[in-house]
């Protein structure tokens, strides 16, 4: 095992095979691995260095230049040891070697489960939520701005109707409030909405292969399932979960959890979660699942996501989900 301490891994396991001699260059493995710990399999396990800031392990952010690493008293653990892993974002020093981190070569597990946020993620309902929350400010003599919009978007009731008390000048009317915004957005919901772009023939591979599917949602059941009817999707999920079903909702683990146990797989990064959302990203990491971050609206990053895809056609979905 190399020296403790030389850099930081940002949530990935780096396996390298066959065991290298000290300074010998291999090629890097990359896999998911819960936020602390790996478990690895009699695999010498390498901490290193990049020579320049790195913000997500994205596979366009990887690409040519974080592939192989120089590793210094590599060894070999008994399968299941674990590690503490640090996270950072400052590592430095990986060396250029030309191959990309997707090399077909090295192809991720099949997931046992995939979970998909809704709104803004599967489908275009966070235009609906957009055009509701115009209403409900409009209603209060205020215009809502796009920094409105980031601040509201994935969060809970709870923490929206906090928002909008403070926003509209209501104070002590949070509930009410949300009452205000969920009879609008169900009314603006019946004027359609759209599946984002690659949602059915990704629904569809992983059905086709028997994948077990999920989708998990902070917003209001009736809600949820309506936007599912309109959109032809009722049928395509094993589990649909609406986080007001939960003790708490996203950030909170509780929805993933419990979409994991109906879908009678354990909370593990061989669970894939996919988010556009800071507060789903966190629920589905805090439930140590493996999180892709699908970003919908401007300006909102999803920093904590171990994967981030431009949308639900780029590859590096495809990839992980091995289709």
């Amino acid at each position: 095992m190399c020296q403790q301490g030389l850099g930081h891994v940002l949530g990935l396991a780096f396996g390298i095979g066959p065991a290298l001699t000290e300074g010998e260059v291999g090629v890097l493995h990359p896999r998911p691995l819960e936020d602390f710990q790996a478990a690895v399999a009699r695999l010498p396990f390498a901490v290193a260095h990049r020579d320049r800031p790195l913000v997500q392990p994205r596979s366009h952010d990887l690409g040519d230049d974080v592939v192989a690493i120089e590793v210094e008293d590599a060894g070999t653990v008994d399968a299941g040891a674990d590690f503490d892993v640090e996270h950072g974002r400052d590592a430095s020093g990986f060396r250029p070697s030309g191959r990309n981190w997707n090399d077909p070569d090295v192809s991720p597990s099949l997931p046992a489960a995939v979970v998909f946020d809704n709104d803004g993620l599967l489908l275009d309902t966070e235009s609906v939520w957009t055009r509701a929350e115009e209403d409900l400010f409009e209603a209060y003599e205020l215009e809502f701005s796009p920094a409105d919009k980031q601040e509201l978007v994935g969060t809970s009731a709870e923490i929206a109707g906090g928002i909008l008390e403070r926003r509209l000048g209501q104070p002590g009317r949070a509930e009410a409030l949300i009452e205000e915004l969920n009879v609008l957005v169900v009314a603006e919901l019946e004027h359609g909405v759209e599946a984002m772009v690659g949602a059915r023939d990704l629904l569809e591979a992983l059905r086709e292969r028997g994948t077990p599917i999920g989708l998990v949602s902070n917003s209001p059941r009736v809600f949820v399932e309506r936007s599912l009817q309109l959109a032809g999707f009722e049928s395509h999920f094993d589990v649909v979960l609406s986080a007001h079903e939960v003790a708490a909702p996203k950030p909170a683990p509780d929805p993933y959890l419990e979409a994991c146990r109906r879908l009678g797989v354990a909370p593990s990064p061989e669970v894939v979660a996919l988010e556009d959302s800071p507060t789903g990203v966190a629920a589905a990491r805090a439930a140590g699942l493996t999180v892709i971050g699908v970003p919908s609206v401007a300006g909102v990053a999803l920093e904590e996501a171990h994967l981030l895809a431009e949308s639900l056609l780029d590859t590096t979905i495809a990839r992980r989900l091995v289709l």
